[in-house]
């Protein structure tokens, strides 16, 4: 048998990934006929859009830009009349900042800098701002997972799918964000039986 020092180091991380697979799979069944694309989604007057990390400070990631001009897209279309912005302090001012300056008024947005989890976001919605019906929007690799948590917290949420713009991912990075989501799916699944 031929061993492979690099293959058996990187066991540790393939672990937590390849379980994280079970639940990322019931998560995505469960998802079915809720998520939409922005020009077919159903009205809702709150969209809530999560977070994510900067690139630098104040400068949304190519994946955080996807969610921002998806929100911007249904407040144009009619299909939200508010968009919740969720996450840290500086994801959540960056991104109230890239919507600002696209022409987004201030008066439909609507700050929620204290979530530094998908989890916080969905339980802080309801608790704080009395949100009952939300469309969710995320990234396609998220959504099973965020509409989970969603429907755990008590929101009747749809998915809206944030695709990639002009500006594309990279493979590495996609690959990156699927099997960190297995390993989130995994962690989702803990936090719910937790609470």
């Amino acid at each position: 048998m031929h061993y492979n020092p690099r293959s058996m180091s990187e066991l540790p991380y393939l672990v937590p990934i390849a379980l994280g697979l079970a639940p990322a799979a019931w998560f995505r069944l469960r998802a079915r006929g809720r998520v939409h694309e922005v020009e077919a989604a159903p009205p809702r007057p709150v969209a809530l859009v999560l977070g994510a990390k900067l690139l630098s400070p104040g400068v949304p990631t190519t994946l955080l830009v996807d969610r921002l001009e998806a929100g911007a897209r249904l407040l144009e279309l009619g299909k939200a009349e508010r968009l919740v912005l969720t996450g840290l302090a500086d994801e959540v001012e960056a991104m109230a900042g890239w919507l600002r300056g696209r022409g987004v008024s201030e008066e439909r947005l609507v700050l929620d800098p204290t979530s530094a989890r998908t989890i916080e976001s969905f339980a802080r919605a309801r608790s704080h701002l009395g949100l009952e019906s939300v469309s969710v929007i995320t990234n396609p690799f998220h959504l099973p997972r965020a509409l989970w948590l969603a429907r755990a917290a008590g929101l009747e949420a749809i998915g809206v799918a944030a695709r990639p713009g002009a500006a594309k991912v990279s493979r590495r990075t996609m690959a990156r964000n699927w099997a960190r989501e297995a390993v989130a799916s995994l962690r989702a699944v803990w936090d719910v039986a937790r609470r």
